[in-house]
């Protein structure tokens, strides 16, 4: 799995984010296969982009993290939701 990080660059990565939209379970579980996690983040526009983050340490497969310093979310149930559930 090595040789593949390597080949894709991978392994000069310190975080992987992602963003925008659910990721499919099976992209996840591939780069976890090769032992690069892939950490959701949730943010918007209309509010001043990054508003929750899966920290270095405390990543969980499926969730895009809990709110960062200096931001409160009314309500976390729309943070979890993800189609592929």
């Amino acid at each position: 799995m090595t040789q593949i990080k390597k080949a894709l660059g991978l392994d000069r990565c310190k975080i992987q984010l992602t963003g925008a939209a659910p990721v499919a379970p099976e992209t996840v579980d591939y780069f976890m296969s090769i032992n690069v996690p892939l950490s959701d983040i949730f943010g918007m526009s209309e509010s001043c982009a990054l508003a929750t983050a899966c920290y270095p340490g405390k990543w969980k497969s499926r969730t895009c993290g809990t709110p960062i310093p200096c931001v409160s979310c009314l309500g976390s149930s729309h943070l979890s939701h993800s189609p592929f559930r």
